[in-house]
């Protein structure tokens, strides 16, 4: 089973957005790179890292960004006994539609783009 992380540094972030490849849904942005250590620039092999980006102008209160978020880490946390992959950092923006999506809705949109970004690293081997 694959060790999920959270990116939480701010130059992560703009880092990865940066060099990504992108996969577009209705809800959200979802962008993956393999990762590489800040330090020693040496690809990560046991584990992969995610992190959620929720603008103020996509979503005005808080209350509702946290609640976006929740719902996402909870989707990371059903799906991780079945994501096969490692050394991948994943991050994700959040769309203004995301405000009126259900939560199964949500859930079923990150396995399409799951599987997309399956067929993709597959095909790039």
């Amino acid at each position: 089973m694959t060790k999920i992380f959270k990116i939480k540094k701010s130059v992560e972030f703009k880092k990865i957005q940066n060099i990504a490849k992108k996969i577009h849904s209705k809800s959200f942005i979802f962008l993956y790179h393999p990762s590489i250590d800040e330090i020693s620039n040496e690809k990560h092999l046991r584990f992969c890292r995610y992190g959620i980006t929720i603008s103020k102008k996509t979503c005005k209160f808080a209350t509702n960004r946290n609640l976006i978020k929740r719902r996402i880490n909870n989707i990371f946390r059903e799906l991780k006994p079945n994501l096969h992959f490692q050394n991948y950092d994943f991050v994700i923006i959040a769309k203004q539609q995301i405000l009126a999506v259900n939560y199964i809705d949500l859930y079923n949109e990150f396995k399409i783009i799951f599987k997309q970004f399956y067929e993709k690293t597959n095909q790039s081997k």
